[in-house]
């Protein structure tokens, strides 16, 4: 496995978060997909596309189902090695116009796949000696240009991420048009500088605006800017970080350490330094309709405020998923109106939970 990939696969697994001062009782979440029913085996990344449909990829046999109403609808798996083909899928975005985009992010590519769920072209990204790496998570903004944050592997300036927008036109000369944010750390180690830089972001297409806040216990605050870097607004909000227990780390760490043994083949070269606070915020996620949901809690509940698009405060919200089963976290997924979210890694039954959101917010 590509240092990228293994990279990948440890994000997913960090930033525990702090809990909202006051939180509505918990929703219970009824609506299931069982997946293994449909022969997916493990959920790495799930997102609502344009239509209504959810699309699933399977992190084991690195396919990409779309459901409609839980029913399988298409079943995609170019896996190879030639054009238009992959071979390591991370991570799935909705295309504004229809279909998906899948990146592939150890394959240094990104397809493209239309609303007939047809892979109709790649961005081509090559090594970072000579062009910045594909980036690491991403969402589409047109069909010619999309965020997304990727790493900086320089042992003179630092290592890090960044947050920026991307033209591919020309989809074999990606082009980096803004940057809107740089986080660097003298870690050149990638449990480190990948835990101690990441940039949770999410873009409104409504208006066009790029939501971003660094994932820390320091503080609460989430930075707006226009899609051509303007400043926009900020939101702040106070907060108590929260200590992690003894157990909290020693999870943490063991969740980590079997992720770097899957993508190295072993424990050699482990070197892990754990926070000794929980993450203030654990994920932000433009809903369609124009709203924010930022997340809080943890990696294993599912607790969000919620701001409207004047970015005031207008819910808090936590939902409960019946989950006995050991597992690396929730996954979330938001569509129009309606929530889902999946276990990542999971132990045992591979599901997803669905519940329609509350219309107040829409």
């Amino acid at each position: 496995m590509s240092i990228g990939l293994l990279v990948v696969s440890i994000q997913a697994l960090t930033g525990c978060g702090d809990k909202p001062i006051e939180t509505r009782t918990a929703v219970p979440l009824t609506e299931r997909i069982q997946l293994d029913d449909l022969g997916i085996l493990g959920t790495g990344s799930l997102c609502y596309l344009s239509n209504g449909d959810l699309a699933v990829l399977d992190n084991v046999t690195q396919e990409v189902y779309v459901l409609r109403d839980g029913v399988e609808v298409a079943k995609i798996s170019s896996i190879g090695g030639g054009p238009l083909e992959y071979t390591s899928p991370t991570e799935l975005a909705p295309r504004p116009g229809g279909g998906f985009a899948l990146n592939c992010h150890a394959n240094k590519k990104i397809l493209l796949y239309d609303d007939t769920y047809q892979c109709t072209g790649e961005i081509l990204f090559f090594e970072q000696a000579l062009k910045p790496g594909t980036p690491v998570r991403l969402r589409m903004v047109s069909d010619s240009t999309l965020v997304g944050v990727d790493y900086i592997l320089d042992e003179v300036s630092g290592c890090g991420t960044r947050l920026s927008l991307w033209n591919f036109s020309d989809p074999e000369n990606p082009e980096r048009m803004y940057t809107y944010h740089t986080r660097l750390t003298e870690s050149i180690h990638p449990l480190n500088y990948v835990t101690k830089t990441a940039i949770h972001f999410d873009v409104n297409l409504a208006d066009g605006s790029v939501f971003f806040a660094d994932a820390t216990a320091e503080e609460f605050r989430v930075k707006v800017v226009s899609l051509d870097n303007h400043p926009l607004n900020t939101i702040i909000s106070e907060v108590s970080p929260l200590k992690k227990t003894r157990e909290d780390i020693e999870i943490e760490t063991d969740r980590l350490r079997r992720a770097w043994i899957r993508g190295t083949g072993g424990e050699a070269g482990f070197d892990y330094e754990p926070s000794e606070y929980h993450n203030t915020i654990q994920g932000l996620f433009c809903s369609p309709d124009g709203n924010l949901w930022v997340r809080r809690g943890t990696l294993f509940t599912l607790e969000f405020d919620i701001y409207d698009s004047n970015l005031e405060l207008v819910d808090q919200i936590s939902y409960a998923a019946p989950s006995t089963q050991e597992f690396d976290g929730w996954l979330v997924a938001l569509g129009v109106g309606e929530i889902a979210v999946a276990p990542l890694n999971p132990a045992d039954e591979n599901i997803v939970f669905t519940e329609r959101t509350d219309d107040s917010h829409q």
